[in-house]
């Protein structure tokens, strides 16, 4: 049998997108407020909080991301 080579170029990582970035934020308050909620009352409610939030509002978890994604894009233009 022949041994599968591995790839020379380490795979890149993905920006997380906004409304993940929105959870991570969130999360722990959500937890605090609610401390019996379960983990699937948890995505509910935060999904919930996300569809609440206006466009203007959202627009700081874009930019994040966004910023992110040329951090990200940059490395892996180094790394080629």
């Amino acid at each position: 049998m022949y041994k599968k080579m591995s790839d020379p170029k380490p795979k890149a990582n993905r920006a997380p997108s906004p409304y993940i970035l929105f959870c991570n934020e969130k999360r722990q308050s959500v937890k605090d407020n609610n401390p019996n909620i379960t983990f699937g009352q948890q995505g509910r409610e935060l999904g919930r909080m996300w569809s609440d939030l206006s466009d203007e509002e959202k627009i700081k978890y874009v930019d994040q991301h966004e910023e992110i994604k040329k951090k990200i894009n940059n490395i892996t233009i180094l790394l080629m």
